[in-house]
């Protein structure tokens, strides 16, 4: 077995160092894991292994349920300050100006109370409901072809909560308190929004074809090897949302690996058995052109939600996140994982356990679209009329900072416009970043002969650890009926 645990170790490990490392920035973008290239949810996990015949088809369905895990953390991934909790506060004593976000008329600065403050807290959670179809071919003894695809609702929320607010009333039209602020139907993305968003649509389509030369003689013992292919059902997709609820992995993804049966002989009972299973994959996406919404090197964690202006004309103040959303082209992630079952089979009975590594890469951005206009960051004490001059911008801004002059985190006018290009994205902020998670599972299944066919039906549950927070900490539960024949 020592050549099982070499090519575990060289799985995972030839993938974290194609790149090295990245610190994790407050991301605007955080893709999940696909169900279909999941091997936990395999039928092959389910079903009774036998290879008394030289064809054999499976077809099995899967029904699938997501809840995410450590609300607090996946918050945090998303936040400007490390935590799930910020302060909002025009004095520039917080974390964000609400003048930033239509909270309060920049024209009211000086208006008693001065400032509209406030606390926010994000208590955000992924839940995944869907059925997956699983099909299995025997072409001969060596040759088979595995197709799985699957249909998800997936729904996320940010479960924006305010309280400690001290307004002096007025604002945007509509736009009253924080919860209508950061869930602003003018912006194009980056939305937070305070009730649960929902998208349902058909995960990647899994295709697998295999090929064992090292085949059983009188036991039940396998060795092969395999590619596959991850092919999405949309490519594009504009992430309105914070946390947007993302349906597929969005990506093209192309891979080979190795898999394994081995029937240990643990019992002397004459009706029991074991089997023990292994697979190790590799995959690397390709190159995708996707929207994505960014944050500006110079003006920090969140400055994507800043007020911005064209240079064309300065006092022309647009919504930030409807400037920074743009077109990149990302250098694709590779992907590896490593799954160990074992299984105790009775009669007409089965226990099985399970346990799964899987390592993502960081998304990375080869180049940026054209940009339509050359913007930089709103000159917001101009603007407002809190200094007298002519409106420039900006440009060493950030989300925090009080638009009155003369205080300690005031915005600070540049003596000419300073523009800004694609260069000054902050490329983290809207990339996906390496992930790395632990899996265990175990389940219970049942198999019952109908005529000439075997029908087996199981029922599982598993837990998702989160090492390296490019993921989400899951919990699931999941039944499977597959029909054998």
């Amino acid at each position: 077995m020592n050549i099982y645990i070499a090519l575990i170790t060289l799985s995972i490990s030839c993938v974290q160092f194609l790149y090295s490392a990245e610190d994790i920035a407050a991301s605007s973008v955080l893709l999940p894991r696909s169900v279909v290239n999941n091997p936990i949810y395999d039928m092959a996990n389910l079903v009774k292994h036998s290879y008394e015949e030289d064809w054999k088809t499976y077809v099995g369905t899967v029904g699938i349920y997501q809840h995410s895990h450590h609300n607090t953390d996946i918050a945090n991934y998303f936040s400007l300050n490390g935590t799930n909790t910020f302060t909002l506060d025009e004095g520039g004593n917080g974390d964000v100006n609400p003048a930033q976000l239509g909270l309060m008329p920049i024209a009211n600065v000086g208006t008693s109370p001065d400032f509209y403050t406030s606390t926010i807290t994000l208590q955000p959670f992924r839940r995944a409901i869907g059925i997956m179809a699983d099909i299995h071919h025997q072409f001969t003894d060596n040759t088979w072809l595995q197709i799985k695809i699957a249909a998800l609702q997936v729904t996320t929320t940010m479960d924006i909560a305010e309280k400690n607010v001290t307004s002096s009333g007025g604002g945007v039209p509509n736009i009253i308190n924080a919860r209508t602020a950061f869930n602003n139907s003018s912006w194009g993305a980056g939305k937070i929004s305070y009730a649960s968003v929902t998208r349902s649509g058909i995960d990647d389509i899994f295709l697998r074809f295999g090929y064992d030369p090292i085949m059983y003689n009188n036991s039940p013992h396998r060795m092969g090897m395999y590619i596959f292919a991850m092919i999405p059902n949309n490519t594009k997709e504009v992430l309105e949302y914070m946390f947007h609820p993302i349906v597929g992995g969005k990506y093209t993804v192309l891979g080979g690996g190795v898999s394994a049966d081995f029937a240990p002989d643990l019992f002397k009972s004459s009706t029991l058995s074991a089997l023990l299973s292994f697979d190790a994959r590799i995959g690397v996406g390709f190159n995708c052109w996707q929207p994505r919404t960014f944050d500006t090197k110079q003006n920090g964690v969140w400055s994507r939600y800043m007020l911005m202006s064209y240079q064309s004309n300065p006092d022309d103040v647009q919504y930030g996140v409807n400037v920074t959303t743009v077109n990149a082209l990302l250098q694709q992630r590779a992907q590896a994982q490593v799954t160990i079952n074992l299984g105790i089979e009775g009669e007409n009975w089965g226990a099985l356990v399970g346990y799964n590594a899987w390592y993502r890469q960081a998304e990375r951005v080869i180049q940026f679209a054209p940009l339509e206009n050359i913007f930089s960051i709103a000159d917001l004490p101009q603007v407002s009329g809190a200094l007298i001059g002519v409106t420039t911008s900006t440009s060493t801004g950030n989300i925090s900072q009080t638009v009155e002059p003369g205080l300690v985190n005031s915005m600070n006018s540049d003596a000419v416009f300073t523009p800004y290009t694609s260069a000054n994205f902050n490329t983290k902020s809207g990339t996906n970043p390496e992930a790395f998670t632990n899996t265990v599972w175990a389940g219970l299944r049942y198999v019952r002969l109908i005529d000439q066919a075997q029908a087996t039906i199981g029922f599982n549950g598993s837990y998702e650890f989160v090492q390296r927070f490019g993921s989400i900490p899951t919990w699931s539960l999941w039944a499977n009926v597959v029909v054998e024949f």
